[in-house]
């Protein structure tokens, strides 16, 4: 397939990992074997830069950027606070905001939780023409009032409850809505962001999201409940505290 020949020729990247890492995203492109030598350039070039996105993120994890937290949470935890969501990698932001944001169309607002899933959550949004980006507080402020929309996340990392809101003047009935989000796990923010939506009478057309940990069951979830799921990386679990692709 075209996907192999460009894993093989354009990647110092093991082709296997190439390939598993990006076969659920498979059918969802609808890439297929193209003859037209102009259309396949632009192909190859679609498939380079994501073989790009992911050794880069491959490369940071072998430099010991990632750690597993395995003392208090069964590898399951990720620290990415060296390029993610303590300092940032921008080169790597707007790589993965460009993949992300290549799967969807028609998205009138970005919706997130804050903080760590901002900074994404604006990259995106610049590649679908500087839409506006909204997001969930955790918290209520002097400024806020009683006109908001709530619902109640569990947080996986923090084993709490919380409630998150966003002000009714920000979410419009029949406008289109694109979750965008650092990491998914359960899957429990992007459910509240979904309550949150219904409440608003918003049409959400998916979650993309940065790092997926494809064996705690967020994406299953999130499909049964009708929503189109993106990850720019999926880790399927963790070998001697290593992190390792689907």
């Amino acid at each position: 397939s075209l996907l192999y020949d460009c894993a093989i020729k354009t990647s110092n990247l093991d082709p296997f990992i190439f390939l598993s890492n990006i076969k659920e995203n498979y059918q969802r492109w609808g890439i297929y074997e193209i003859t037209d030598p102009d259309e396949k350039a632009e192909e190859i070039a679609l498939v380079r830069d994501y073989r790009d996105m992911i050794s880069r993120m491959k490369d940071s994890m072998e430099n010991d950027d990632i750690e597993v937290n395995t003392e208090n949470l069964n590898n399951e935890i990720l620290k990415v606070d060296s390029f993610i969501n303590h300092q940032i990698d921008v080169e790597l932001l707007n790589n993965i905001s460009s993949f992300l944001a290549s799967h969807f169309e028609n998205v009138n607002k970005i919706l997130t939780i804050e903080t760590s899933g901002i900074a994404f959550a604006i990259g995106v949004a610049q590649q679908l023409g500087n839409i506006p980006v909204v997001f969930a507080k955790k918290s209520k402020s002097a400024l806020t009032d009683n006109n908001v929309y709530s619902a109640e996340v569990k947080s996986f990392t923090r084993k709490i409850n919380s409630t998150v809101i966003v002000d009714k003047r920000f979410l419009k009935e029949g406008e289109n809505i694109l979750f965008v989000d650092d990491f998914l796990a359960e899957g429990n923010a992007a459910l509240g962001l979904l309550d949150i939506c219904n409440q608003a009478k918003c049409n959400v057309l998916g979650l993309a999201v940065v790092i997926e940990k494809s064996f705690q069951g967020g994406r299953e979830k999130l499909e049964e409940a009708g929503v189109k799921v993106i990850s720019a990386a999926s880790i399927g679990n963790f070998e001697n505290n290593t992190p390792i692709f689907d």
